[in-house]
């Protein structure tokens, strides 16, 4: 199995030219920009445009980039729940139900992602992608015909609220993205949530998973600091240069190309999975 990076990898920008440390500010920068901009067009976090782009464009190995993608949804999830809090548009019963239960499987999720090599963390990275490209019109179609008017027994929502927790928080620390692909359908189909509220209560879980997941890959050596921060600057701009040129486009067409966009992607990822993971074992003289 491959061995997951060091701390003294993800630390060894100290001692690197300040032209290079810039250089690799603006390309995060870019990245994050990038990233927010498209995920902001569809109403997703960037993890999934931001991860391709870090490990084919600046080549992080896969473990970095999920690290890396982690901080960014950080900075987005404070930067949008606040909003969203000013609105009233969170409800903080589900909001720590969700958030209890993440924050443990984040980390476990953390965890994980450094016990496989990056090649199979290319193959479930691609699986992920591809779950999410079927996941994203499939959930829009519940939640636009799903009844958001009764409203459940705090006790009721909190005990989905765990379950849910359990499921994004792993995906979350695992694949380096907020989980607000699972969170915000699981709050409009499952607890009956109208669309503004279940998104801002999963930006506002995001933000103690995202701490968690974080120290976890952090000490595991997994993030590149001279970068992730400005990852999540250019992700925040974006977000909001997506929003905004999301007003101007059909929704329904967005969702779709995003969907086949991220499904390809996924695909992509798979076979150069199992590829990799050819290559290891003939490298370790064992049957392909």
């Amino acid at each position: 199995m491959e061995k997951a990076p060091s701390r003294a990898a993800s630390e060894g920008a100290a001692s690197a030219s300040p032209s290079l440390l810039a250089g690799k500010a603006l390309a995060g920068l870019l990245i994050g920009l990038a990233g927010g901009s498209l995920g902001g067009l569809v109403g997703l976090g960037g993890g999934v445009i931001m991860i391709p782009l870090l490990t084919s464009w600046m080549g992080l190995t896969q473990h970095a980039a999920h690290g890396c993608s982690l901080v960014a949804v950080l900075f987005t999830a404070v930067s949008g729940g606040a909003g969203y809090a000013r609105q009233g548009a969170v409800d903080l019963t589900a909001a720590v139900a969700v958030a209890a239960s993440a924050m443990l499987m984040a980390r476990l999720g953390a965890r994980a992602s450094g016990r496989v090599s990056s090649a199979r963390l290319q193959g479930y990275f691609g699986m992920f992608l591809v779950g999410v490209s079927l996941l994203l019109p499939v959930s829009r179609y519940l939640m636009a015909h799903v009844d958001s008017g009764t409203a459940l027994p705090p006790v009721v929502v909190a005990a989905g609220g765990l379950v849910i927790g359990v499921i994004s928080g792993y995906l979350a620390g695992m694949m380096g993205v907020g989980g607000g692909a699972i969170v915000v359908p699981a709050l409009v189909v499952g607890l009956g949530f109208p669309q503004h509220l279940a998104q801002g209560t999963s930006l506002i879980q995001m933000i103690p998973t995202a701490v968690s997941g974080i120290w976890t890959h952090h000490r595991l050596g997994h993030i590149q600091w001279h970068m992730a921060p400005w990852l999540g600057v250019g992700a925040i701009a974006g977000g909001w240069v997506g929003s905004v040129v999301a007003g101007w486009l059909p929704s329904a067409t967005l969702r779709y190309v995003f969907s086949a966009f991220t499904l390809l992607m996924g695909v992509h990822y798979i076979r150069r999975s199992r590829r990799a993971v050819a290559a290891e074992r003939r490298e370790a003289g064992r049957p392909v």
